[in-house]
Protein backbone atom coordinates (compact mmCIF):
# COMPACT_ATOMS: atom_id res chain seq x y z
CA UNK A 1 0.00 0.00 0.00
CA UNK A 2 2.80 2.19 0.42
CA UNK A 3 4.18 2.07 -2.98
CA UNK A 4 0.62 2.66 -4.05
CA UNK A 5 0.82 6.06 -2.40
CA UNK A 6 4.48 6.79 -3.19
CA UNK A 7 3.33 6.12 -7.12
CA UNK A 8 0.25 8.53 -6.52
CA UNK A 9 1.90 10.90 -5.33
CA UNK A 10 4.89 11.02 -8.04
CA UNK A 11 1.39 10.99 -10.49
CA UNK A 12 0.54 14.52 -8.85
CA UNK A 13 3.64 16.09 -9.04
CA UNK A 14 3.35 15.18 -12.52
CA UNK A 15 -0.16 16.50 -13.44
CA UNK A 16 0.84 19.87 -11.65
CA UNK A 17 4.03 19.70 -13.88
CA UNK A 18 1.97 19.30 -16.90
CA UNK A 19 -0.77 21.79 -16.17
CA UNK A 20 1.46 24.63 -15.47
CA UNK A 21 3.47 23.71 -18.37
CA UNK A 22 0.60 24.15 -20.59
CA UNK A 23 -1.41 26.83 -18.55
CA UNK A 24 -4.87 27.62 -17.49
CA UNK A 25 -6.64 26.21 -20.53
CA UNK A 26 -5.06 22.47 -19.83
CA UNK A 27 -6.51 20.20 -17.03
CA UNK A 28 -4.70 16.51 -15.92
CA UNK A 29 -6.43 14.13 -14.42
CA UNK A 30 -5.41 10.91 -12.38
CA UNK A 31 -7.89 8.13 -12.07
CA UNK A 32 -8.12 4.76 -9.93
CA UNK A 33 -9.17 2.44 -11.98
CA UNK A 34 -10.05 0.14 -9.20
CA UNK A 35 -13.12 1.74 -8.60
CA UNK A 36 -14.84 3.61 -12.19
CA UNK A 37 -17.49 4.75 -10.42
CA UNK A 38 -15.26 6.91 -8.14
CA UNK A 39 -12.04 7.18 -10.11
CA UNK A 40 -10.68 10.40 -10.68
CA UNK A 41 -8.75 10.73 -7.44
CA UNK A 42 -6.48 14.08 -8.24
CA UNK A 43 -7.32 16.85 -10.85
CA UNK A 44 -4.69 19.94 -12.12
CA UNK A 45 -6.62 22.67 -13.54
CA UNK A 46 -10.18 23.05 -14.15
CA UNK A 47 -11.47 22.71 -17.48
CA UNK A 48 -14.60 20.17 -17.12
CA UNK A 49 -15.56 21.03 -13.95
CA UNK A 50 -15.46 17.70 -12.94
CA UNK A 51 -14.53 17.10 -8.86
CA UNK A 52 -12.54 14.72 -7.44
CA UNK A 53 -14.38 11.01 -6.80
CA UNK A 54 -15.94 11.78 -10.36
CA UNK A 55 -16.91 8.40 -12.30
CA UNK A 56 -14.38 8.29 -15.31
CA UNK A 57 -15.52 9.05 -18.40
CA UNK A 58 -17.64 6.66 -20.72
CA UNK A 59 -14.56 6.45 -23.77
CA UNK A 60 -12.15 5.20 -20.73
CA UNK A 61 -14.67 2.67 -19.37
CA UNK A 62 -14.91 1.37 -23.06
CA UNK A 63 -11.63 1.54 -23.51
CA UNK A 64 -10.78 -0.26 -20.36
CA UNK A 65 -13.62 -3.26 -21.42
CA UNK A 66 -11.21 -4.10 -24.37
CA UNK A 67 -7.71 -6.70 -24.37
CA UNK A 68 -5.57 -4.10 -24.92
CA UNK A 69 -6.85 -0.79 -25.00
CA UNK A 70 -4.49 1.31 -27.42
CA UNK A 71 -3.45 4.54 -26.00
CA UNK A 72 -5.93 7.60 -27.06
CA UNK A 73 -3.70 10.81 -28.28
CA UNK A 74 -5.00 14.18 -29.87
CA UNK A 75 -8.75 13.67 -30.31
CA UNK A 76 -11.70 15.85 -30.02
CA UNK A 77 -14.50 15.78 -27.72
CA UNK A 78 -16.86 18.11 -26.55
CA UNK A 79 -17.28 19.31 -23.06
CA UNK A 80 -20.64 19.32 -21.24
CA UNK A 81 -21.04 23.09 -22.10
CA UNK A 82 -20.66 23.03 -25.55
CA UNK A 83 -16.49 23.78 -25.98
CA UNK A 84 -14.10 21.61 -28.23
CA UNK A 85 -11.55 20.01 -26.24
CA UNK A 86 -8.21 18.24 -27.52
CA UNK A 87 -7.11 15.53 -25.20
CA UNK A 88 -5.22 12.24 -24.12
Amino acid sequence: MEENNQIIQNLKKIADSIAVTFGRNCEVCIHDLSNLQNSLIYLAGNITGRNIGAPATDLLAKALQQDNPDDLHNYRTTSSDGRVLKST
